[in-house]
């Protein structure tokens, strides 16, 4: 598949050998720098130019397919094990395999990236290709973890993977450089007593329940700058396990931040959660996602299921400042477990936090609801909000919150945050949302429109 490719890569390599002695430069890096869309191909020109950058000949012309070109995708695939795509690139120090493509438990078949995890001490380094940082940037993939680590320190690794970031200045660890996490972030930190090279920095260790999902936040200083990702393993002098898995490795260049006001998910590519959002969930199954089979308004709507088991469910936005007299509205959709007399099983409450404070349930904190507000009341148990009122039940469809923001959040950030409790026994389908709007500087007036219909402050008929 990669023939033309590695044909141009040695035309690269022979001239860069040649050319300094005529002089002369070949034009091809840009071409082979431009994304292109998936499926389709791109015409590579080799074009010989002298030192002026004046064209002496055309040397040859290649279509090289749009599965060469990262980013967007990465998914390990296009190549026969254990190679690795063309303009990845890796670098071991001491013993074992180094990085190579692997058949053997991938995420998405039929091939993953790998390295073992050796008993002695190494470095490597798997690198992917050179690429531009657009604004708001953001990389996804997928790993699974077998590393050696300390099993009466939960925290504590003897082996781990870290993300490292190269732009002009070096390369330093995606935290360091000003990145974040948005989900599936590092849980353990290196020994420094036994050689790893990694020694003191966090990374991730142990073992891992199949592939993590994994979403960060490229820095803000990289932006409009070439950048490399690099996965850096580093291992100690003694033990050893499986080794690091990674797979469909995904980065978007340029991200659009749309809330506040509006968010509808529909920017997204299910079951992954807008920009910023943060699923923060305990108990079975995924926690918050998005999904396209229910929605308010196509194609998607944040969703979590109504769990058999005690869970504890939280979705949270990003911050944002509320200018003054600030409302927020939405449609949810309820098929939640309850009990007749407007008690509830497992529910839904809608809480705010200030700045880097708590959160506190949204209506105790001083909002008030104009339309669609709590309308049961959490038994006591083991479900979380033993004791809250909270959404539950079966709504005939989506139905529309309108509420107003506590006073004392004027002037503040804030974030909100939909958090779900369960009980330990039975549930239903779940809980949808969509068409979040805030409004941080208050309605535009004192009518309000919503799903349609014009309401008055008091509420919709």
């Amino acid at each position: 598949m990669y023939s033309t490719h590695r044909f141009v890569r040695f035309l690269l390599i022979a001239f860069t050998l040649w050319l300094p002695i005529v002089g002369s430069a070949i034009d091809v890096g840009s071409a082979l720098a431009r994304p292109e869309p998936a499926g389709q191909t791109r015409t590579v020109d080799l074009v010989m130019r002298d030192r002026r950058g004046e064209a002496l000949r055309a040397i040859d012309t290649h279509e090289i397919p749009a599965l060469l070109v990262f980013p967007p995708d990465e998914t390990f695939d296009g190549v026969i094990v254990p190679a690795l795509p063309p303009l990845w690139s890796a670098s071991n120090s001491g013993a074992g395999q180094g990085w190579v493509t692997t058949a053997a438990a991938p995420f998405s078949s039929p091939n993953a990236a790998f390295t073992d995890d050796t008993q002695t001490v190494t470095d490597k380094f798997l690198m992917s290709p050179l690429f531009v940082v657009g604004a708001n940037a953001r990389v996804t993939f997928r790993q699974k973890i077998d590393l050696e680590s300390n099993v009466a320190a939960s925290n504590e690794a003897y082996d781990g993977v870290a993300l490292e970031i190269s732009t002009s200045n070096g390369a330093q660890d995606i935290l360091a450089a000003g990145g974040s996490f948005v989900s599936g972030g590092y849980d353990h930190t290196t020994s420094s007593d036994f050689g790893n090279p990694l020694a003191g920095r966090a990374v991730w260790s142990g073992t891992s329940q199949g592939y993590q999902k994994v979403v960060v936040n490229l820095p803000a200083a990289t932006n409009g700058q070439e950048v490399i990702l690099i996965w850096h393993m580093g291992t100690d002098i003694s033990g050893g396990r499986s080794g690091y898995w990674l797979d469909d490795v995904h980065v978007d260049l340029d991200v659009n931040v749309p809330f506040p006001p509006d968010e509808t998910f529909g920017e997204v590519i299910v079951p992954d959660l807008p920009r910023d959002w943060i699923n923060d969930s305990t108990g079975p199954g995924p926690g918050w996602i998005t999904v396209n089979d229910i929605v308010s308004s196509a194609p998607n709507a944040a969703f979590t299921d109504d769990s058999t088991s005690v869970s504890d469910k939280r979705l949270e936005t990003p911050a944002f400042t509320v200018v003054a007299n600030g409302r927020v509205t939405f449609n949810h959709k309820v098929e939640l477990e309850d009990q007749v007399g407007g008690h509830a099983f497992d529910g839904v409450v809608l809480e705010i936090a200030y700045g880097d404070g708590p959160f506190v349930d949204f209506a105790s904190s001083g909002g008030t609801f104009v339309v669609g507000g709590y309308d049961h009341t959490v038994l006591c148990g083991s479900n979380p909000l033993c004791g809250r009122s909270a959404w539950s039940g079966s709504t005939p469809g989506f139905v529309g919150v309108v509420a107003n923001l506590p006073p004392d959040a004027n002037g503040q950030s804030v974030r909100l945050r939909w958090r779900m409790g369960t009980d330990d026994s039975q549930g239903l389908a779940g809980y949808w949302l969509d068409d979040v709007h805030v409004d941080v500087n208050g309605p535009p007036s004192d009518r309000i429109f919503f799903n349609d219909f014009e309401c008055a402050p008091s509420g919709c008929p």
